[in-house]
């Protein structure tokens, strides 16, 4: 019979997990500084680039899996669904709430919001 696992390991892995999301997080800030620096684009440009990739990311693998089944209006429908939730609810609503926060406060707001998402 499998064991369930204890509430000590998944807190355990939890925290291993933020860790490792603060230290890949870190690292792309300082990758993407270097890229910027190297091919001289604006951040701006840059940011959208990257926001646009990693937001889609499920998606395009969900439209991938779906065309591996022969069920290409499952994976289009998903991603479309997702693009018109980031363009009005995530967006819309991030930059409601950013726009009342200093600036300073931003990083620690993202974090907890993070924490609190993933708890």
């Amino acid at each position: 019979e499998l064991q369930k696992p204890s509430k000590v390991k998944k807190i355990f892995l939890a925290s291993i997990g933020l860790v490792f999301i603060f230290i890949g997080g870190e690292l792309l800030i300082l990758s993407a500084d270097q890229i910027i620096d190297i091919l001289h684009i604006p951040e701006a440009f840059f940011g959208f680039i990257i926001i646009g990739f990693v937001t889609n990311v499920e998606e395009l693998t969900l439209v991938l899996k779906s065309i591996k089944k022969k069920a290409v209006d499952i994976g289009f429908g998903g991603m479309i669904g997702k693009l018109i939730w980031n363009l009005t609810i995530t967006f819309g609503i991030s930059g409601i709430i950013m726009a009342n926060i200093p600036f300073k406060l931003i990083l620690l707001w993202n974090w907890l919001i993070l924490v609190l998402i993933i708890v």
